[in-house]
């Protein structure tokens, strides 16, 4: 019996695989570069932000929401709701890519390390990898909801990891201001 069952989204069927990650899966590590750059290849010494990093400021009175509208509940559409409402926020880094120019797929766990410093002893971080759509990507037909596909970002994978937790789920440690320190998260 096959391993996994996963359904491919882009292509709208399942595949069945004998182990999880698929066997021959290249690991494909992305790199945070300067000016809210994602690339394939580690930025030199020189280049990269420095010592100072990206900076945000965040407001544990304005937290980042994971939708764009208010509910007191999970509602069915969140996973594919568009994410552009996040990356419009002062308080939020954002990386990209430039546009890609064949198809890519997607197998396996994603993970995560952040170099992280913060004024404060604890903080959550949440990582997304979002697929945005051309600018000229048609809209559906029919369009009863009026969605607008131009632009549009598509979830493909997000993680929360709560910075207190980085180390061990069972004994939480606070963060010391001011010091870098390696955030892990799958």
């Amino acid at each position: 019996l096959p391993e996994a069952y996963v359904f491919e989204t882009g292509t709208n069927v399942w595949r069945t695989f004998d182990a999880w990650p698929p066997k021959g899966v290249k690991k494909t590590p992305l790199f945070l570069l300067a000016d809210g750059k994602l690339g394939a290849a580690p930025p030199p010494a020189a280049a990269g932000a420095g010592e100072d990093g990206d900076s945000y400021v965040s407001d544990p009175k304005k937290p980042v929401p994971y939708r764009a509208k208010h509910s007191d509940r999970i509602d069915s559409d969140y996973m594919t709701e568009d994410q552009r409402f996040a990356s419009r926020r002062t308080d939020v880094l954002t990386y990209a890519t430039p546009p890609l120019t064949a198809d890519v797929t997607l197998g396996g766990p994603i993970e995560a390390n952040l170099w992280v410093s913060t004024t404060g002893t604890d903080a959550d971080f949440v990582v997304k990898l979002i697929d945005v759509y051309p600018e000229n990507f048609a809209d559906p037909e029919p369009n009863p909801t009026g969605v607008r596909m131009g632009g549009y970002q598509q979830l493909v994978r997000g993680e929360v990891m709560r910075g207190k937790f980085r180390k061990s789920f069972e004994k939480p440690e606070a963060f010391k201001p001011g010091e870098p320190t390696l955030v892990h998260f799958t």
